[in-house]
């Protein structure tokens, strides 16, 4: 979606579907920053447009007036992790760090009828986090309260970089249910759903990814090229990253269960499993019954490159339907 009246940098701005979101990439000198605008309860994105360009204009006083400098024992955290997950990575010095918390990686704008949450985040080579909050009246762009969080290295946070030997999927679990769930809910089409896929990608791309995505072919079949297809996700999962790249044996944590594998296939069978689980909990829970699926309406995990998939051919129609009274 675009709006002739945005001024830059908003002018190209992308729509992320689900809740009205919308992302635009910007740079400031050499670093790259993500702009992303959600708006709920009835606003627009030309509602959020003047608050968004305020804050892009301010952000320099925004953020530097509530970042904390770097301290010594900042620096030294961060050098350990950094020496820790790449010992041939350089060390930082004070001022680097100090000029990588100057300006915000991430800035999020979430607009409801009650006020305006305004975020900004900044990651050190995504080893170290800090955060501003803000709460902005919608009415006269004046900013209410303030909440900083302390710096932390991201292996507090969802997208905690795991060693490159272990993988605890499990703590992947609740940021791709609630993603999933929320472009579920969020998805108006009319057509028949007859396919619910989720098809992930390990190592071609830079970063792991995981897709949802439905299909509307009148049997079922899947990527038939004949039929409306929506995508409704693209996750990418930082997390998983150091673990798809490493060339040693994988420990996997799935389910309370730990066990090694040894190579590409192991690790697309494992990760498979653990997305079957994923989608058939949220059949079990009847968020996949809130889709407007057709009386057989299928579900499929496979791997990006078909090293690996769910269910077998022969068994498909048993466990993989979303309604359980068809199979």
């Amino acid at each position: 979606m675009t709006n002739s009246n945005i001024s830059p940098p908003f002018d190209n701005l992308k729509y992320l579907g689900g809740v009205d979101a919308y992302s635009v990439d910007l740079t400031h000198g050499i670093k790259e920053v993500s702009f992303l605008i959600i708006v709920r309860d009835g606003y627009t994105l030309d509602d959020a447009i003047p608050l968004a360009l305020k804050i892009w204009n301010d952000r320099k006083t925004l953020f530097r007036k509530y970042s904390s400098s770097a301290s010594r024992d900042q620096l030294d955290h961060v050098n350990q992790l950094r020496h820790r997950v790449a010992p041939d990575m350089p060390q930082l010095t004070k001022m680097q760090l100090q000029l990588i918390l100057s300006v915000p990686t991430i800035i999020e704008l979430e607009m409801s009828n009650t006020s305006v949450h305004v975020e900004f985040v900044t990651y050190s080579e995504l080893f170290c986090k800090h955060s501003i909050k803000a709460v902005v009246d919608p009415e006269d762009l004046s900013i209410l309260k303030t909440e900083t969080e302390p710096f932390k290295h991201v292996r507090d946070e969802s997208l905690d970089l795991e060693s490159s030997g272990e993988l605890d999927l499990e703590n992947s679990r609740a940021q791709i249910t609630s993603e999933m769930t929320a472009a579920i809910e969020s998805f108006h089409g009319e057509v028949p759903i007859t396919r619910v896929d989720v098809w992930y990608d390990l190592n071609s791309m830079d970063v792991p990814t995981v897709k949802l995505y439905l299909d509307t072919h009148p049997e079922g079949e899947p990527q038939s090229g004949e039929s409306e297809t929506f995508d409704l996700i693209k996750l990418e999962l930082d997390a998983w990253t150091q673990a798809c790249q490493s060339d040693d044996p994988v420990k996997i944590t799935h389910s309370g269960k730990k066990f090694e594998v040894n190579d590409e296939n192991g690790l697309c069978e494992a990760v498979g499993l653990f997305l079957v689980d994923v989608i058939l909990s949220l059949r079990d829970q009847g968020v996949l019954s809130k889709l407007p699926c057709a009386k057989k309406c299928y579900i499929g995990v496979a791997a990006y490159d078909g090293v690996w998939s769910w269910p077998k051919w022969k068994h498909r129609g048993t466990n993989d339907l979303v309604s359980t009274a068809n199979s």
